[in-house]
């Protein structure tokens, strides 16, 4: 982002999804079985919520969020939260996992990358949102 004495602003609304299904093992510098859920734009963002559901009957599992100033060669762990395990069928929904950035949001510099993961494989794999605004400056 260039200097700028101009207010730069949220005005924009953005959205990620992504599929995860391999098991993320290694968590520190280069995560393995990570998939890309939001780039930020040239100015920034700020998200307000990341939410995983289990899209099948899953094991006890660990949701992994990281980020990315370089494109994705170095990921840095954000935060993570636990899966229970769950038996997923027409009488009983998945539980939804909420990173919990509604109430602080959760602020990217521009171009900075969210990517996702689970310890768990699942091959129907967990289904990963997130939403926010994107800053824009005039």
């Amino acid at each position: 982002m260039a200097v700028s004495n101009v207010a730069v602003f949220p005005q924009q609304l953005l959205s990620g999804a992504a599929l995860t299904t391999g098991a993320n093992a290694t968590i520190a510098g280069a995560p393995d079985n990570t998939v890309a859920l939001f780039t930020a734009p040239a100015d920034g963002a700020e998200i307000n919520s990341v939410t995983v559901l289990p899209l099948a009957t899953c094991s006890a599992t660990v949701a992994y969020l990281y980020a990315s100033t370089d494109g994705g060669t170095t990921k840095r762990l954000l935060n993570a939260k636990l899966i229970v395990a769950d038996t997923v069928s027409t009488t009983d929904e998945p539980k939804l996992i909420d990173f919990g950035y509604s109430d602080g949001n959760l602020l990217l510099a521009g171009n900075e990358r969210l990517y996702v993961g689970t310890s768990v494989a699942l091959a129907n794999g967990f289904s990963w949102r997130c939403q926010g605004r994107g800053y824009t400056g005039a």
